[in-house]
């Protein structure tokens, strides 16, 4: 055999030998991206606690908001809102 069809013999061999490791790697990423856990009932019970807390923290920033809203008007010298009184309907009873 001489150099150039050994050359040509070696290429070949490293060639298909990258190209079957490539194809098993690629299985295996394939496979673990398969096997991934779903997520259990305690995770979702500490996810719904975390969502809950989430909103009570907003409705609060909210009125804390509302609040120095209503403080700056007051520093600024604004009257504060007057309290409407609603009216009773009369009813004949």
């Amino acid at each position: 055999m001489d150099e150039r069809t050994f050359l040509i013999a070696i290429l070949g061999l490293f060639s298909a030998a990258s190209f079957i490791a490539w194809t098993v790697a690629r299985a295996v990423v394939r496979v673990r991206q398969l096997q991934v856990p779903q997520p259990s009932s305690d995770i979702e019970a500490r996810l719904a606690r975390i969502e809950s807390a989430v909103d009570a923290i907003a409705i609060e920033t909210e009125r804390n908001g509302e609040l120095q809203r209503f403080n700056a008007r007051l520093a600024r010298g604004d009257a504060a809102p007057e309290q409407r009184r609603i009216e009773r309907p009369i009813t004949p009873h």
